[in-house]
């Protein structure tokens, strides 16, 4: 969640403290950050009074920062952050009220078809999208071109600017994963769950050339601008010794 800048905060002080209650209550401008921040602010009795610029401005302040959306894959369908509605939801305010409904619909755009107990409310700016279960990239059945064709992910595609991979064989193999993918800012490989096998002493080295690799089978898989290649971070590389 950002944080709501010194101008809100003091306007919002001053109006609580200038109430016209019996008894006005002094409130600052850290109490009322507080507020926000523990998502209290049904207490603040006087919101629904301010003005609607001022109410959307707070709105946006408490929109939520980036987060990981993971595809799992399941029998029948793709299924998002292991059938957990609540991940699907991003933020409370897509449901609190019309008014904080429009603020996160400006960011959040909607998915409906192709997932389980969806929609799937993404922001393309700063989300993340993380494919799981590389077991079922093969060229059999379900392999990562039905991923990309499944109903919705062509359009995610074209707007997709950050993507997570947990299996970063996928990007040495033909499947053409980056394909359509002319936005794409950053790839976070998590090879938390392989491990490079090197002689002691040298783990540094194997991240490095791993990393290399991978950036350079990037580069060469790349079909946007060349001069718009995403960055490449290796996630949790684990090293044993051989």
């Amino acid at each position: 969640m950002s944080k709501p800048n010194e101008f809100i905060l003091d306007a919002l002080a001053m109006i609580v403290s200038n109430s016209t209650s019996a008894q006005p209550e002094t409130v600052s401008s850290s109490d009322l950050l507080a507020m926000v921040e523990a998502h209290t602010i049904d207490k603040f009795r006087i919101f629904s009074k301010l003005p609607l610029e001022l109410r959307m401005d707070i709105w946006e302040c408490v929109l939520p920062e980036s987060r990981v959306v993971t595809i799992e894959q399941s029998r029948r369908r793709h299924v998002v952050a292991e059938q957990d509605r609540a991940v699907t939801i991003p933020t409370e305010l897509l449901h609190t009220n019309q008014e904080s409904r429009s603020v996160a619909l400006k960011v959040y755009e909607a998915f409906q078809g192709g997932w389980e107990r969806g929609p799937v409310y993404f922001d393309f700016k700063k989300d993340v999208l993380c494919t799981r279960d590389f077991s079922a990239y093969n060229p059999i059945g379900l392999g990562p071109g039905s991923l990309l064709d499944a109903e919705g992910m062509r359009e995610w595609q074209t707007k997709l600017q950050h993507l997570r991979l947990t299996n970063w064989d996928v990007l040495a193999s033909d499947y053409g994963i980056l394909q359509d993918m002319n936005y794409l800012q950053s790839i976070e490989l998590e090879v938390s769950r392989f491990l490079i096998v090197v002689r002691s002493g040298n783990w540094e080295r194997a991240k490095a050339l791993t990393l290399a690799c991978m950036t350079s089978k990037v580069a060469e898989e790349w079909r946007g601008p060349k001069d718009k290649v995403p960055t490449v971070t290796l996630l949790h590389c684990i090293c044993i010794s051989q």
